[in-house]
């Protein structure tokens, strides 16, 4: 084990930078290496506040309550138009987790999956929005927005990686 974590440590600095893009379809696709093994990581993505420790955006989220093998979550995420509240249901996945929108104030719809896979450093995590806004904002905006969004909170995750225990 201590040489599987020197050789994650040794390699972590040769990591190659997230990217997030905007696919055709609307949806924005972020990916990113890792110096952690896979079941670190989605054994922090296990504990839905996790992650916003990590995005740094302002959202704040509130495990609700549990259906099935899911977890009910309502969130708040501050933008520059307002407050987005939204309430959605997260299920693990056979390599992450998914999300889909149940109501909110701001989405017509809204999903969200975690793929996370190993490699040999580590493991590459890609994250990927769909969403489309009942609010009177241009699209163009929204997908910048969320392509920003998604691409500081993956240096974020690529750094937390690479000191991670």
């Amino acid at each position: 084990m201590l040489a599987l974590t020197l050789a994650f440590l040794a390699n972590a600095a040769d990591l190659p930078p997230p990217t997030a893009t905007v696919q055709d379809d609307g949806s924005v696709i972020g990916s990113v290496e890792l110096a952690v093994p896979p079941e670190t990581l989605r054994a922090r993505l296990a504990d839905p506040a996790w992650l916003p420790t990590i995005s740094k955006d302002g959202t704040t989220v509130t495990l609700t309550g549990k259906e099935g093998g899911c977890q009910l979550i309502k969130s708040e995420s501050p933008n520059v138009v307002m407050t987005a509240r939204y309430t959605t249901r997260r299920c693990p996945t056979a390599d992450g987790y998914q999300s889909t929108l149940i109501e909110g104030n701001a989405f017509d719809t809204y999903a969200t999956s975690w793929s996370i896979i190993p490699t040999e450093t580590g493991a590459r995590a890609t994250y990927k929005v769909s969403l489309t806004t009942s609010l009177w904002v241009p699209n163009s905006m929204v997908r910048r927005t969320t392509r920003n969004t998604i691409q500081e909170m993956l240096v974020n995750l690529q750094t937390w990686s690479q000191t991670a225990q």
